[in-house]
């Protein structure tokens, strides 16, 4: 899939990776509420989305679209590639995408892989490799990190994101 003809930004997203479940067990689950990432994005008005989450539930799909405006909304239907093509074919899709909104996951490495940038929702607690402090991470260069706050969720990081997306596109 290429940028679609027209279109000033394009950003791509996805809020949740890794297996439901394991985070009590140590396990490595993330997730935003997909309508809360809507919400934050739907005010930046030059950018259509490309969802790119896997295990996708027409329920967070539907929510997501919702909050930011269903006409501003493509789906790359992750689980339909086949076998062996799906780094090639990821590599080439993050080359496209002018920016990337995430939970950590694999999409990031191949964006650092390509030299190219992107915001990281990290949830609290964050992994070993986000730190857990304020600031970015200096294992992820160029990617901006918002977390999610104990007391106040992730209120403050969405409207952080907003911010820097409108003020730094």
């Amino acid at each position: 899939m290429q940028r679609p003809a027209g279109v000033r930004r394009w950003i791509g997203v996805t809020w949740r990776a890794g297996v439901e479940g394991s985070r009590h067990r140590g396990g490595l689950f993330k997730e935003i509420p997909p309508a809360l990432l809507g919400e934050a994005l739907k005010p930046v008005q030059d950018a259509e989305f490309c969802v790119l989450q896997r295990g996708l539930r027409r329920e967070e799909y539907d929510a997501f679209r919702e909050a930011v405006g269903p006409s501003r909304v493509q789906l790359v239907k992750t689980e339909a590639w086949p076998p062996g093509v799906e780094l090639e074919y990821l590599l080439r899709l993050m080359a496209d995408l002018d920016d990337y909104v995430s939970v950590s996951n694999t999409n990031v490495y191949l964006r650092l892989a390509l030299g190219l940038k992107g915001r990281a929702m990290i949830g609290h607690p964050a992994e070993w490799r986000w730190l857990d402090g304020p600031g970015d991470s200096a294992f992820f260069p160029g990617f901006r990190v918002y977390r999610e706050e104990v007391r106040r969720g992730w209120g403050p990081a969405l409207n952080h994101l907003t911010s820097d997306l409108l003020l730094h596109p």
